[in-house]
């Protein structure tokens, strides 16, 4: 059977540990700070002009105490958070710690991150097993979830145009056949893509795990990061244009560098290549996902139990171990920042750093995008070819331009459900 968590438990454990240990660390400069997680709890404060972090600010409440771990704050910031009635304020910084001039009494307390100690001994698979996994609820309590798709394709014989059903509607309605996709076939550019230069980054990253896995030793992945930047700078090469294009690049790089190439490095390109995605959305009249997926309101729109969804992913048969992540898609106007992939890495080491910042990359999409309110399913596996789950689609609905004429050539044409109608008075769609 297949594991299906919730990205958003995973990501909490994962914070809630980071936060552990940088408490745990900043035990030296507090005599009276107990660490003891029993005696405290997290509150997350994430004001508009906040750290663009999912770990930091927070708030730490300890018996009478209030303390407020934060990075980076402006002198504007650092002076309302001074009048804002914290017992101490803990700023983090990646490397020495800067001055702020003035700072009244002892409230401030700067603290290098590079100084404390972090236990690396947390892998990925415990945290991911912490998680609960994702229960199949009643059918009354699941939600629907929904998938906008083409109904009808143009198809040229011989001069003449003739409309089909659209092979991969049809396979859902009546094989109950869902397809995950690649990050990269998909519409957002930013899709899956890590620090600045996605291609890069991901040979980079791939490289880093397996030759510190053989050997534990070798430079940090943002190190070689941006020796490989700076290399592309000197040499005066754009960006890559394919994974292809930047593996050469960086092959290139290392046997210029004269660092070790393994021929596992390919199998290593392979396991972080690209998860796949299954996009769905609450919503069956959203004006927009009709005219963007719906064909332009010609299309159709598939109805989904998320219980049926969750129990097809943890019987998927072909590969038990594989790994779904499920849950919202966050929407935010930074993309994630590379602060978490440091504390991640701090704490829990490189590879396991990389999955989890991975999996912040694949939840978090720019703010034009939040009108699909996604909820997506994301896959990590070694499979080759298609991932495609057995899932039944309970019903399905007809944009308000759609033709009814061919819903009979469906071989369950008594999955359609109604025509979606819009208001003659307003904007609104109904059913």
């Amino acid at each position: 059977m297949s594991v299906v968590k919730s990205f958003e438990e995973v990501k909490t454990r994962a914070q809630f540990e980071v936060r552990l240990q940088l408490i745990r660390g900043v035990y030296q400069y507090i005599p009276d700070f107990s660490a003891d997680k029993s005696y405290f709890s997290f509150e997350t404060v994430l004001p508009v002009d906040s750290d663009q972090t999912t770990i930091f600010p927070f708030t730490l409440k300890w018996r009478e105490g209030n303390y407020l771990f934060t990075t980076k704050p402006t002198k504007t910031k650092l002076s309302k958070l001074l009048e804002a009635g914290y017992e101490k304020i803990f700023i983090f910084e990646t490397g020495t710690p800067r001055q702020y001039e003035p700072v009244k009494g002892n409230k401030v307390i700067f603290v290098s991150l590079n100084t404390l100690d972090f236990d690396k001994n947390i892998d990925l698979r415990d945290l991911i097993d912490e998680a609960p996994s994702l229960k199949i609820k009643d059918e009354d309590e699941s939600q629907p979830l929904f998938k906008y798709k083409i109904f009808l394709d143009e198809v040229d014989l011989g001069g003449q145009t003739l409309k089909v059903i659209n092979k991969n509607t049809k396979n859902a309605i009546d094989n109950d056949e869902l397809f995950f996709c690649q990050a990269s076939k998909l519409n957002d550019p930013f899709e899956g893509l890590l620090f600045g230069d996605g291609y890069v980054t991901e040979v980079v990253m791939s490289y880093c795990l397996l030759y510190n896995a053989k050997h534990q030793r070798g430079k940090k992945v943002k190190d070689v990061l941006l020796d490989t930047q700076l290399w592309y700078s000197l040499n005066q090469l754009p960006s890559p244009k394919n994974p292809t294009e930047a593996k050469n690049n960086f092959l290139k790089y290392l046997n210029e560098k004269n660092l070790p190439i393994y021929s596992e490095l390919g199998i290593s390109l392979g396991n972080f290549s690209e998860p796949r995605i299954l996009s769905l959305t609450n919503d069956c009249l959203n004006v927009l996902m009709w005219a963007h997926y719906g064909d332009s309101q010609t299309g159709v729109c598939l109805q989904y139990s998320e219980a049926n969804l969750i129990h097809s992913a943890q019987s998927y048969p072909n590969d038990p171990s594989i790994i779904f992540f499920a849950g919202k898609v966050h929407y935010s106007k930074q993309r994630p920042s590379e602060m978490d992939f440091y504390l991640y890495s701090l704490c829990f080491g490189e590879q396991t750093a990389t999955l989890l910042y991975e999996l912040e990359v694949l939840f978090t999409k720019y703010v034009s995008w939040q009108y699909e309110q996604e909820y997506r399913m994301v896959a990590f596996t070694n499979l080759v070819g298609k991932l495609v789950l057995s899932c039944p689609v309970d019903c399905f609905y007809l944009g308000c331009r759609g033709n009814q004429n061919d819903i009979h050539k469906l071989a369950h044409p008594e999955k359609y459900r109604d025509k979606i109608k819009i208001s003659q008075t307003g904007y609104d769609l109904y059913i």
